[in-house]
C-alpha cells in the first residue's frame, strides 16, 4: 500500500512539472510550485459539437459553487478539477492561472492536464509570518465559466506579520505590445519589466489556448522585477484547422487575481481551415 501511494505521489509530481519551455533553464525551482513556461499542448477537443459548458472543483472542505479552502498549519489538502459535463473528454480551450506565495506550496498538474478532462493540485501550508496568505488556481474551458480555488492559511505565534505580496502603484512596461503572424506555428516572445519586486515568495504563471493561439507566461520567478512569455499562433481551435481573421488580447496584471494595474498585449493572424463551423475567433 505504501508503494502505491508513494508511485501516486510520484506520478503527480511529474505531471505538474509540464514540458518546460527552452528558454526557461534559470527557472531551477519551478517544479517546486507547479509554474513555469508550458509547451503547446496537444488539443483533440470538438468546440462545435462537445464543448465544456462547467469545470466541477471536487475536494475535502470545498464547496463546489466558491471552491474555498482554509487550511491550518502544516496542513495539506488536494483539489481536483474536470470538465463538465462528463462526456467531454477534452478541451477545445482552455486556461489555467496559478498565484501563490511560498507560504502555500502548490503542486498542481492543472497546467498541463486541464486539457485533458481533469487536473489535481496539492496546497500544503507551511506558515512563516503571522497573518492570512493565499495561494490561488483559476481553471476555465470553453464556454463554461472561470473557476478559481482559494485557499487560505492563517497563522500565529511568528515574529512577523505577513506582508502584502505586491506594493502598490507598481509600473508595468511590455517589450512590445503588438504583433501580426505571418505563419501557421510562429513563435512571438515578449517579455515585462516591473518596477517593485513581489514579497513572501510569490510567483504566477498562466498558459491557454483560445482563438487559434496559445500563450504561457510567467512572473517573479527567483524574485526578478519581470514576466516573460510567448504565444504561438497554432491556427486550430481544438483538434480543428481554424478559420479566418482572429486576434486575442492579453491582459497581464502583477497580481493576477487583485485588479493590479495590468499591460495589453494584442497580436492577429489569419487561419487557413475551410470549415465556417470552426472560424478561428472564437
Amino acid at each position: 500500500m505504501k508503494e502505491k501511494i508513494f508511485m501516486i505521489i510520484v506520478v503527480l509530481f511529474l505531471i505538474s512539472c509540464g514540458e518546460v519551455f527552452n528558454n526557461t533553464a534559470d527557472l531551477e525551482d519551478s517544479t517546486s510550485y507547479g509554474l513555469g513556461l508550458y509547451n503547446e499542448p496537444i488539443l483533440v477537443g470538438d468546440i462545435v459539437e462537445k464543448a465544456a459548458n462547467d469545470i466541477y472543483v471536487s475536494g475535502q472542505d470545498v464547496e463546489n459553487n466558491f471552491p474555498t479552502v482554509t487550511l491550518k498549519p502544516n496542513g495539506t489538502t488536494l483539489v481536483n478539477g474536470a470538465l463538465s459535463p462528463i462526456s467531454v473528454k477534452h478541451a477545445s480551450t482552455f486556461e489555467v492561472v496559478s498565484a501563490i506565495s511560498d507560504n502555500i506550496h502548490v503542486i498542481t498538474s492543472c497546467h498541463t492536464g486541464l486539457a485533458n478532462n481533469n487536473c489535481m493540485s496539492t496546497f500544503t501550508y507551511t506558515p512563516k509570518c503571522n497573518g492570512q496568505v493565499f495561494s490561488r488556481v483559476k481553471l476555465q474551458a470553453d464556454t463554461g465559466g472561470a473557476k478559481v480555488i482559494n485557499v487560505i492559511g492563517n497563522a500565529e505565534n511568528f515574529p512577523k506579520q505577513c506582508e502584502k505580496d505586491l506594493d502598490d502603484n507598481i509600473t508595468m512596461t511590455i517589450s512590445d505590445s503588438h504583433h501580426q503572424f505571418k505563419n501557421i506555428n510562429e513563435i512571438f516572445y515578449f517579455s515585462i519589466d516591473i518596477d517593485k519586486p513581489a514579497k513572501n515568495g510569490y510567483k504566477y504563471s498562466a498558459n491557454g489556448a483560445v482563438n487559434g493561439f496559445y500563450y504561457s507566461y510567467e512572473c517573479f520567478y527567483n524574485n526578478n522585477k519581470k514576466c516573460t512569455g510567448f504565444v504561438k499562433f497554432t491556427g486550430k481551435i481544438g483538434a480543428y484547422q481554424c478559420m479566418g481573421a482572429t486576434e486575442l488580447n492579453l491582459k497581464i496584471r502583477a497580481d493576477y487575481f487583485e485588479g493590479a494595474k495590468s499591460v495589453n498585449l494584442n497580436v492577429k493572424g489569419f487561419g487557413i481551415g475551410r470549415d465556417k463551423n470552426y472560424k478561428c475567433q472564437q
